[in-house]
């Protein structure tokens, strides 16, 4: 396995500690969410966007971190869905 493969898995693994910690010490609810690829996928949207490579460094990290968050919201918004859809109560009485 690469170096940069073996950081990765420490560092996920010190965030799924952490996460733990905050769950088990404050009686949290944390949610672990994959970041992966957010930067590209920031970079790309600057793109779109027409915004110039130069002078990104300053924002490409707030762009990645609206992604990051849209991403999960839209997740739970889905997730709230299904579980509505499912539970077979649409307003009817039965």
């Amino acid at each position: 396995m690469p170096p940069q493969a073996l950081l990765c898995r420490a560092l996920a693994h010190q965030a799924q500690a952490f996460a733990e910690d905050l769950r088990t010490e404050f009686g949290l609810t944390v949610h672990l969410w994959d970041e992966r690829l957010t930067t590209t996928q920031a970079h790309r949207h600057l793109d779109d966007a027409g915004h110039a490579a130069m002078g990104r460094k300053g924002i490409i990290d707030q762009v990645a971190a609206v992604l990051i968050l849209q991403s999960f919201l839209e997740a739970r918004a889905n997730e709230r869905g299904r579980s509505l859809g499912s539970s077979g109560s649409g307003g009817e009485a039965t």
